[in-house]
């Protein structure tokens, strides 16, 4: 059970966007958003893998700013698009 969705649907939420982070490189990340999608009748706006990359920069910067090719930055910006067209 996800507690924080049914509270988001309690409250009515219009328009609600779910997030996977740290999914493991192995796993087939399309299958892993559809899953998810089916499993809780929500939108997943983005994937994000599990970056060592990210970890090493400990919170010394932004890592989308240090690293606009990545893919970690471009699954942000992804998000972030998806935010915006509302």
């Amino acid at each position: 059970m996800c507690y924080t969705i049914d509270v988001a649907r309690q409250l009515n939420v219009r328009r609600m966007l779910l997030a996977i982070n740290k999914a493991h490189s192995k796993l087939n990340l399309d299958a892993l958003k559809q899953k998810v999608e089916q499993t809780y009748g929500e939108t997943v706006a983005g994937v994000f893998p599990l970056s060592e990359d990210l970890l090493q920069l400990a919170s010394e910067g932004v890592f989308c700013v240090k690293y606009p090719e990545h893919p970690v930055s471009k699954e942000f910006a992804k998000v972030a698009n998806q935010i915006m067209e509302g």
